[in-house]
């Protein structure tokens, strides 16, 4: 069985194969071409029972048919829903809505072997195993699926080792597996005959055009958020266990949210757009004058709450990920994984697993200020059916918070189908505030991180446990704002909100508001820091909010200041120098002194003229220091040349890539705005940065000199957009980390 669609598919792949290396082109055009509803059809047509929309799982719970279906006749259902089971990222919906997923699926499955995809295939049948949503066939023996352990699909005994690594899998789970690819073979076949159908013979021959779009899709998909479902994952490559995606991702969690607080103490409009995110709120419209000030201030205790947890994620896994790492070198399919590699893996699930909880338990608290996501009962009960049908995102938001209690698959199906919910409309994003968002978008790189150590697991890791997460923490109960104690924490921050806040323009008197405001933001972090300090939880050992003292910060203020000052001295001077100016008397005119004795009518008044002596003959003394100075300024002049580092080499890009850079760097008026953030992946790619997809917004951008490393940037959740505080702060860290300035980027000739 398991032979036959191991050599059926490979004959598939091989016909589709041979016609698209003749009319790989014409087949790319014509599909690109074609409407929405015309590759609806075609893909019924080559797949009949293709699942017709996204989601299987979600829209199986309630199907009415299924409801009325006895259990006897579950086979029916079987056959009706199998393909979307088997392929659930194949539908018609998406793929006849995004073409280029097509010819992503062909130039893959095409240029490489089946085997290469296997395990991808049968990771993507773990839902409908688990479930219980086909029918399997049973048999006590496994089936090896890589062919470093023997030839693959040959039956083999079941081991422990070689289960664990992945070498052998299940029959039931591995049939699944080659069955789906089996069926994707059938589907790439019959659409590739079904569109060069009667394809005329003086056609242009080639496949450059067809791999061309493909591997651009395939580029942009790397810096996407949302990664290509049918690209493989770091634990799904048959060559090795590749974890660098999730060291990238660790990582960049906890500096992601030291750069906001970090942002928030010296960036004062970064912080005033992070008031107008909680004042829009509608649950903080309706609160008196007091309360909302006690939530704004609620919000950014909430944020520093972020940036502890995040620091002792950051403490619990860097030893296990140095021990991931340094073992991780030698490990390959086919051998077994060494036992502190195992060891460090069950730490970081762990600690991955209570980071997740941690948020889920902070979830309720920020779902209360969304009135847009309560029921709006009236005096009859919602049936499950009911409230799924009339609203899935809130049906899924309460699921996520009070029925999948444990971290697993189920609780990972809520979270991505309702960041599916959010990025499918603009209605559906204003239903929720900012900083929820920004707690799902967080909570989906979580799960990323999860998922990807899903398979490396060992068989039982138990004992560890992390000091800080005995008891979940929620960011906004770690400081209670109604203690009396922080009264005096309350009142900085209120100073702070009512202070005259700068603007743009450029005046003297923006220039002491903006003096004002630093004098009232270092205030308020010197209280946040104490009061932090002194109401910190036990379980944390160390704040990170001492390492950023705002004292530390002076220099960066004081640094804005002269360049505000000096921006402002240029302009006055400039204004000045259009004024008409006075004549001024020559120098060199004889002065003239008057007379000591009175003056009366009658007597004139007579200039004295006064002798100045000119001293002709040059002091010797004088003329000996200068001389010293002099080669005492050339010898520093020299020495300051040698020592000075290399000059900044440019880069040249394109127009619209100098124009992101200078929206980064400069401070052109003209140059504002909102940034795409493909746009900024384009610019940096331009400048020689390689994108890698880290888990849920993350991206890592690799620099092409390893030794200068790599920088890991959050995309925007659910938007599109990049707004001008968090750019420059991305063009801050490019400076810190490749000494990226606006002069380096330069015009290309």
């Amino acid at each position: 069985m398991i032979v036959d669609y191991i050599n059926k598919t490979i004959r598939n792949l091989d016909e589709a194969r041979e016609l698209l290396l003749k009319y790989g082109d014409t087949f790319a055009r014509r599909w690109l071409k074609y409407d929405p509803t015309r590759r609806g059809k075609i893909l019924r047509t080559a797949m009949p029972d293709m699942y017709g929309s996204e989601w299987l799982e979600a829209f199986y719970l309630f199907d009415e048919e299924a409801d009325r279906m006895a259990v006897g006749d579950r086979p029916h259902l079987d056959l009706k829903w199998r393909k979307g089971w088997l392929l659930p990222y194949v539908n018609v919906d998406v793929m006849s809505r995004d073409a280029q997923k097509l010819l992503v699926l062909l130039f893959l499955r095409t240029n490489r072997h089946p085997n290469d995809f296997l395990a991808y295939d049968v990771e993507r049948t773990r839902t409908a195993f688990r479930d219980h949503h086909v029918r399997i066939c049973y048999n006590h023996h496994c089936v090896v699926v890589c062919k470093e352990a023997g030839q693959v699909g040959a039956l083999t005994p079941w081991v422990m080792d070689r289960v664990h690594r992945g070498d052998i899998v299940g029959f039931p789970r591995a049939k699944l597996g080659f069955e789906a690819g089996y069926e994707m073979s059938i589907l790439l076949r019959n659409i590739t005959i079904i569109i060069l159908k009667d394809i005329p013979s003086d056609v242009h021959r080639g496949f450059l055009e067809l791999n061309g779009h493909a591997e651009k899709y395939l580029n942009a998909g790397a810096s996407r958020k949302s990664d290509l479902a049918y690209n493989e994952r770091p634990f799904s490559r048959p060559a090795s266990f590749d974890l660098s995606r999730l060291r990238n991702l660790l990582q960049s969690l906890p500096g992601a949210a030291v750069d906001t607080l970090r942002l928030l103490q010296t960036d004062t409009s970064y912080f005033r757009e992070k008031v107008v995110e909680i004042q829009t709120s509608q649950y903080h419209c309706r609160l008196s004058e007091e309360d909302k000030m006690k939530n704004l201030l609620g919000g950014f205790v909430y944020i520093v709450g972020r940036v502890e947890i995040a620091a002792v994620i950051e403490d619990a896994v860097t030893e296990p990920l140095a021990a991931l790492k340094a073992h991780g070198k030698d490990i390959t399919r086919g051998q077994a994984l060494r036992e502190p590699y195992n060891s460090a893996l069950g730490i970081v699930a762990q600690a991955l697993q209570a980071y997740y909880r941690t948020y889920q338990k902070g979830l309720p608290a920020l779902l209360v200020h969304c009135d847009l996501l309560k029921h709006k009962k009236k005096h009859t009960k919602q049936t499950s059916y009911e409230s799924f049908r009339g609203d899935r995102l809130v049906w899924n938001l309460d699921r996520l918070c009070t029925k999948a209690v444990d971290v697993s698959q189920v609780q990972s199906f809520h979270l991505h189908y309702i960041n599916a919910i959010l990025t499918s409309s603009e209605e559906q994003k204003k239903r929720i505030d900012k900083v929820l968002c920004d707690h799902f978008s967080e909570m989906l790189m979580i799960d990323e991180a999860i998922n990807m150590v899903a398979n490396h697991l060992p068989h039982s890791v138990d004992g560890y446990r992390i000091q800080a997460f005995e008891r979940p923490l929620n960011p906004r109960e770690m400081l209670n704002l109604d203690d009396p104690r922080n009264q005096k924490l309350l009142t900085r921050f209120t100073d702070l909100m009512k202070a005259d806040h700068p603007i743009e323009t450029q005046t003297r008197t923006n220039f002491t508001k903006l003096q004002t405001t630093h004098e009232l933001t270092c205030k308020f972090w010197r209280e946040m820091r104490k009061v932090w300090l002194e109401r910190l939880p036990l379980t944390l050992i160390k704040s990170n909010l001492s390492a950023y003292r705002s004292e530390q910060h002076l220099a960066d203020f004081q640094a804005e200041f002269d360049e505000y000052e000096a921006a402002l001295l240029q302009q006055e001077q400039a204004t000045r120098s259009d004024r008409p100016r006075q004549p001024v008397p020559s120098s060199s005119a004889p002065q003239e002194v008057l007379a000591a004795e009175p003056s009366t009518p009658s007597t004139p008044l007579i200039p004295i003229p006064r002798k100045d002596k000119i001293k002709t003959r040059p002091d010797e003394e004088t003329v000996a220091l200068a001389q010293a100075a002099a080669q005492l300024q050339l010898a520093d002049a020299a020495a300051a040349v040698a020592d000075a580092p290399p000059p900044n080499p440019t880069i040249a890009v394109c127009r619209e890539s100098l124009v992101i850079f200078g929206r980064m760097y400069g401070r052109d008026a003209a140059n504002r705005g909102l940034t795409k953030w493909l746009d900024l992946v384009a610019a940096l790619v331009d400048a020689g940065l390689s994108p890698g997809h880290s888990g849920g917004s993350a991206v890592t951008f690799a620099h092409s000199d390893p030794t200068k490393g790599a920088i890991t940037m959050h995309g925007p959740h659910p938007g599109i957009t990049v707004r001008l505080t968090t750019l420059r702060s991305e063009g801050r860290r490019l400076q810190e980390r490749f000494q990226w300035d606006e002069s380096t980027f330069v015009l290309q000739g």
